[in-house]
């Protein structure tokens, strides 16, 4: 897993003047996902993932303060792999 923090940026919808944006790169055979589980991951994340290099990236830029971003992405990323294992059963 690559994890780096980009420049400051601005953002003018907050009143603020800057926000810290994280940047987190997971390679999917890392996750161990299976089938099913791969195929819904693969769909939750879409234009998120590169194929080539099979790396999906997670940029987090919400919230005013380095340490919120990066758990607000550890967070998506737990949501998005417990999400992908879920079976969708249909009534």
């Amino acid at each position: 897993m690559n994890a780096y923090y980009a420049t400051w940026k601005w953002n003018a919808q907050r009143n603020s003047n800057f926000v810290l944006i994280f940047c987190k790169q997971i390679k999917l055979s890392d996750l161990n996902l299976e089938g099913h589980a791969r195929d819904k991951f693969l769909r939750l994340v879409g234009p998120r993932y590169n194929i080539p290099s099979d790396l999906f990236t997670l940029v987090t830029d919400c919230c005013p303060m380095r340490k919120q971003n990066f758990d607000y992405a550890l967070y998506l990323l737990a949501a998005l792999y417990h999400e992908s294992r879920v079976s969708d059963s249909v009534l």
